[in-house]
């Protein structure tokens, strides 16, 4: 799996809390061990500790928000897939899973986009290929 870096983890990052300490602040806000980190941290044991670990690997984010905003990123995707030839993957339209290393997108891409949504809503667009 490639490592992605959220936007979440780049805040964390820069409030200077390390991945772990990230990780107990999303378990406790997501209401898992405690109302606080470090009541959560005296509660969960270090199996179920690494039980929540795997299931974030598997699944992503425990985040409500979080996990909305990637349905819809690959809705929109697999949706524009059925109606051009270029390929868009969920990432392009998730802010908050890019790649930490991927170049920012092209402010003349997301106007294209916006106006093939704009045209598919409006029923002028059928096909973006065309």
């Amino acid at each position: 799996a490639v490592a992605k870096q959220t936007s979440i983890s780049r805040i964390y990052a820069t409030l200077g809390l390390s991945s772990e300490e990230a990780f107990w602040h999303e378990l406790v806000l997501c209401g898992v061990g405690g109302r606080t980190v470090a009541e959560a941290q005296r509660r969960l044991s270090y199996a179920e500790f690494v039980d929540w670990c795997r299931y974030r690997d598997q699944f992503g984010s425990m985040h409500m928000g979080m996990r909305i905003d990637r349905a819809v990123a690959r809705h929109i995707a697999a949706y524009l897939n059925t109606l051009s030839k270029r390929t868009f993957r969920a990432e392009d339209f998730s802010p908050y899973d890019q790649p930490a290393a991927r170049a920012p997108v092209d402010v003349n891409d997301l106007n294209a986009v916006w106006q093939v949504l704009k045209g598919v809503s409006d029923g002028s667009v059928r096909d973006i290929n065309s």
